[in-house]
């Protein structure tokens, strides 16, 4: 009695009908938008709020005239060329 070798296919029962193990792009989901530092930060979680406002407080603190800002969905602090020096 002869054996035939069976491939990988045979062995994983999936034959070679290919088209049904098709892989489908998960949709993309809309990225949030602010007004506002503040807005940002109040729909944070209240352990990241706490986070947050340390780092408002040493940043604050550094008199690196910075301003509060949400860029590329996160806050970040801008100078006065509005290029992000600190971001979340």
């Amino acid at each position: 009695m002869l054996l035939k070798p069976m491939g990988l296919n045979h062995v994983s029962g999936l034959g070679t009908d290919y088209g049904s193990c098709k892989k489908t792009k998960p949709k993309a989901q809309k990225m949030k938008s602010y007004d506002s530092f503040a807005d940002w930060k109040a729909d944070q979680s209240s352990s990241a709020q706490t986070l947050i406002q340390a780092l408002r407080k040493v940043v604050n603190s550094c008199d690196l005239k910075l301003t509060e800002a949400f860029k590329w969905a996160g806050g970040c602090w801008v100078n006065k060329d509005n290029l992000p020096i600190v971001y979340i």
